[in-house]
């Protein structure tokens, strides 16, 4: 990935920053008040992305190659897939539906008239999202904090 202001993305930072994200979303789990869901699949699609993109990184995968792939749930699953990691083949429900919003043309940033974004329950989401997490940050060799172990 490219330098920014001169420190290299990485796959640990990468997953760092999965991680910081997912926090959110385990909050808004606790919250009494339920998290609005637009916000709620944004930040769930940033944290699949961030996480699928350390393991990319991690499996040798070139920073062009993850500019192909942009923001797409799906093409980053499939890849991750392809390159080993231990999850279903076929790209889940959950991780379908949020990349309908995330990906072009970009539903969850820029709304258009009589839009609607459908997806899985925020708890279904949120449980998925903490096993990826913790499956790729086990295949990095990081643990919940971001250390190694």
């Amino acid at each position: 990935m490219e330098f920014i202001m001169g420190h290299k993305v990485t796959d640990v930072t990468l997953y760092r920053s999965a991680l910081e994200y997912l926090k959110v979303i385990n909050i808004t789990q606790k919250s009494e008040e339920r998290c609005p869901q637009t916000a709620f699949g944004f930040i769930a699609s940033l944290t699949t992305e961030l996480t699928l993109k350390a393991f990319l990184t991690n499996q040798g995968v070139s920073e062009s190659s993850l500019r192909k792939i942009g923001h797409n749930l799906v093409q980053a699953w499939s890849k991750s897939v392809e390159l080993g990691l231990q999850v279903e083949q076929e790209v889940p429900r959950w991780c379908d539906l949020l990349n309908g919003a995330y990906d072009r043309p970009f539903l969850a940033r820029y709304a258009k008239t009589n839009t609607g974004i459908v997806s899985s329950p925020q708890h279904e989401v949120h449980e998925a999202l903490n096993s990826l997490v913790n499956l790729v940050g086990d295949q990095l060799g990081l643990d919940l904090n971001g250390n190694f172990v």
